[in-house]
């Protein structure tokens, strides 16, 4: 587990109006009718603010599911 996994789910979980529990490996653009393009731009950032960071629009095109942007912050983050 990320140590940066349970911030990430809050975040989801406020924008996308979901229970932190219905967050998991699974959950991505496709499958979560609250992701759209507002939202989407909502989460990005978010997390810009909250872990201080900026996203390179190559890596921000790949953050669509929750893995993905777990995997993107710990790259950045470390």
């Amino acid at each position: 587990m990320s140590k940066h996994e349970g911030r990430i789910k809050e975040i989801l979980s406020e924008i996308l109006s979901l229970d932190v529990s219905q967050i998991n490996s699974e959950t991505n653009i496709d499958n979560t009718p609250s992701w759209d393009s507002l939202n989407y731009m909502r989460i990005l950032t978010t997390l810009e603010a909250e872990f201080k960071v900026v996203f390179e629009p190559e890596e921000a095109i790949f953050m669509i599911g929750f893995d993905d942007i777990v995997s993107t912050m710990d790259d950045k983050l470390g």
